[in-house]
């Protein structure tokens, strides 16, 4: 199995998402245990299904870490303690709405919010607050034949508004549904074919912000919005082949993408106040405005995870852990001391 994701908590304690990228029976694993300068000892492990999001979690929570199935099943976990739960109408379950699958954890403003299919985003500001359903009236402005996948979710560092963001997932065409149904009933295939392949929407990035009610806010772009993030100066919006928006506030968005660096997007994350971008052969930093070359590529092919650490910037790809510091980038070994299983579901 290779590493999906890695997420490192306040204390330094780190937790691996191992799996195999493929839809099959296999479980998932989750390591976790202590980072240093030279190694990570993993002395703890669980086994789940369909792990789709791995996070760690701010202080005020009791775990320090969260992961995520595709059902809205929660593992909550660290310190050698562990705990299950569900979100109430999240996923395809037996309690859920039944939106469909849910896709990723965020953390914003010291908040954990659940995103999926749907429109489907659900937040959690406290232990003891549970989760809410923070996406209320989202799906109302969706057109009934569409879904919109969310993907993304961040408040606003001044305004402390919520915006969210992903891919609206173009349906049939209503005007076409009674030439697709005659067609089925006369069991034309060929026709049939032809109406269905010429009457799907294009899907296209969407990204939403609520004030008083949800209000789309509007893109140069057609590619589906990948992340988000409210630095100092602007909103930056990554969406997919490597576009990259940004806006102060209250301002339209603008295209960066011919401003960027050649390659590949590879990698990213949020690095004190910039997006920290990795491209085919550099690291560059990105505060809204400019882009500045910060380091080589760890890793020339293979796309991977970055994570700040006080340890210095920490990339993870397939089976290997690299730290950066001011000698460039090493390779951390990675010891399985697992002191403890546990299988989840």
């Amino acid at each position: 199995m290779k590493i999906q994701r890695v997420a490192l908590s306040d204390d330094q304690t780190i937790a691996i998402l191992y799996g195999t990228g493929r839809d099959d029976d296999e479980p998932d694993a989750i390591h976790y245990g202590t980072l240093d300068e030279a190694a990570i000892d993993l002395t703890h492990s669980f086994e789940m299904d369909d792990v789709v999001s791995l996070c760690a979690v701010p202080s005020p929570f009791e775990h320090e870490f969260l992961a995520m199935d595709g059902d809205g099943t929660l593992l909550w976990f660290g310190g050698g303690a562990h705990r299950t739960e569900k979100i109430v109408g999240a996923g395809n379950g037996d309690s859920a709405k039944s939106a469909g699958r849910m896709s990723e954890l965020q953390v914003s403003a010291d908040r954990v919010f659940a995103l999926g299919f749907g429109a489907q985003a659900y937040q959690c500001d406290t232990p003891e607050a549970g989760w809410t359903d923070c996406a209320v009236g989202l799906s109302a402005k969706i057109a009934p034949e569409d879904t919109l996948l969310l993907t993304s979710a961040m408040i606003h560092l001044e305004s402390g508004v919520l915006h969210v963001g992903g891919t609206l997932v173009g349906g049939t065409r209503p005007d076409a549904e009674e030439a697709i149904d005659a067609a089925n009933d006369a069991g034309d295939a060929e026709l049939l074919a032809e109406l269905l392949l010429g009457n799907v929407k294009n899907d296209r990035g969407a990204l939403w912000r609520h004030g008083s009610e949800w209000e789309e806010v509007p893109l140069p772009i057609d590619d589906p919005v990948v992340d988000l993030f409210s630095l100092p100066s602007a909103v930056v919006v990554l969406a997919a082949q490597a576009e990259i928006l940004s806006a102060a506030d209250g301002e339209p968005f603008q295209r960066r993408s011919d401003e960027r660096p050649d390659g590949y997007l590879k990698g990213f994350c949020r690095y004190r106040d910039r997006v920290l971008l990795s491209f085919s052969e550099s690291l560059f930093t990105f505060d809204g405005q400019a882009f500045e070359r910060f380091a080589d590529s760890p890793f020339a092919d293979a796309f991977f995870d970055l994570v700040e650490t006080p340890l210095g910037l920490l990339a993870a790809s397939e089976k290997k852990v690299l730290r950066l510091d001011g000698d460039g980038w090493h390779g951390l070994k990675v010891k399985r001391r697992i002191e403890s299983r546990v299988s989840i579901g």
